[in-house]
């Protein structure tokens, strides 16, 4: 079974599909579909994930300043991997998630 994440990134109009699968060794593979070039840098060379990297971000490969340099503070893709990994772990409801939709963040009018 796999777990799928799409970051919907309106501000820049680029969008990233996360897929997460826990294979028989625990880890967690990763793949990616993205139109963003920094994106595309961030990812480059990230197939596997272990569960510590996304229970503890403290040292988390997700978190890693060498690869989020790639990607600017607002970037919702490290967040997505999370997400996709929580779902594929267990720790977040499918039926839950599959009912909300979506989780978003609202820019608010002054």
């Amino acid at each position: 079974m796999t777990s799928t994440v799409t970051a919907n990134m309106n501000v820049c109009s680029k969008k990233t599909k996360v897929t997460a699968l826990l294979n028989d060794s625990g880890e967690i593979e990763l793949s990616f579909e993205t139109d963003c070039a920094n994106v595309k840098k961030y990812i480059e060379g990230f197939d596997k994930i272990s569960p510590d990297d996304v229970t503890t971000l403290t040292n988390s490969a997700i978190m890693d300043p060498k690869r989020r340099e790639h990607c600017s503070a607002t970037c919702l893709v490290p967040s997505a991997i999370v997400h996709a990994a929580w779902l594929e772990l267990g720790m977040l409801s499918k039926t839950r998630t599959q009912s909300v939709g979506s989780v978003n963040i609202t820019f608010e009018k002054d």
